[in-house]
């Protein structure tokens, strides 16, 4: 990670009421460095360089806005570690499990954990519809987060057999559209939604919470 990126790691970060350490800018460095170098044997992200900062990095950051420090957080279909392990470097306190049913990019995922010195963290391959996975992780976590689902209904159906009573399910979306209203409108539950600006790009999220 050059300068010009970090200093836009620093700043985007502000932005979510992070202040970004040495060491957290080091992991960042690292994360960038792994998934550059994975990425030319596996498909784990078509985007690269700056663009990582902006569109995996500080977005994966917005979901901090519905999450407490110390919560127990299962990152559903966490691809190659985002937004869950954003979340766990910028928040140590933050017990975090990443689920992802490609084998190839759990494996990933603990190489990063590992070079990062990062604890606190479980990287579970498996499918979240599974028993065994259910049986495996319990209804044990304050929330659950993803960026992965594209029917908000199915996350919410998903994340039911995870998050224990009263916690959340935290979606992050693409910008705010016709379709989007649409499927809200269309859900079977409600959702609090939030439109995000993501500090560094003229790009914006939605973050999508519901409480169980």
């Amino acid at each position: 990670m050059d300068s010009a990126e970090k200093s836009q790691l620093v700043e985007g970060a502000k932005l979510f009421g992070v202040e970004l350490t040495d060491k957290m800018i080091e992991q960042f460095s690292i994360y960038m460095e792994e998934l550059e170098k994975w990425n030319k044997a596996i498909n784990l992200t078509s985007v690269k360089g700056e663009d990582t900062v902006v569109r995996h990095f500080i977005d994966s950051m917005i979901p901090l806005k519905s999450i407490k420090p110390g919560d127990k957080v299962l990152d559903i279909g966490t691809g190659a570690g985002f937004p869950g392990l954003v979340l766990k470097i910028v928040e140590p306190s933050l017990e975090v499990t990443l689920l992802d049913s490609v084998e190839k990019k759990t494996h990933f995922i603990k190489d990063v954990v590992r070079k990062c010195g990062l604890e606190g963290v479980t990287i579970e391959a498996g499918r979240v519809e599974d028993d065994s996975t259910k049986e495996k992780l319990g209804r044990v976590f304050d929330c659950t987060v993803s960026r992965a689902f594209a029917v908000l209904d199915d996350f919410y159906k998903a994340s039911k057999d995870y998050v224990k009573k009263g916690g959340k399910v935290i979606a992050l979306k693409g910008p705010v559209t016709g379709a989007l209203m649409e499927e809200l409108e269309k859900t079977s539950v409600r959702y609090d939604v939030t439109d995000v600006e993501v500090p560094g790009s003229l790009r914006k999220a939605t973050l999508v919470v519901r409480s169980r």
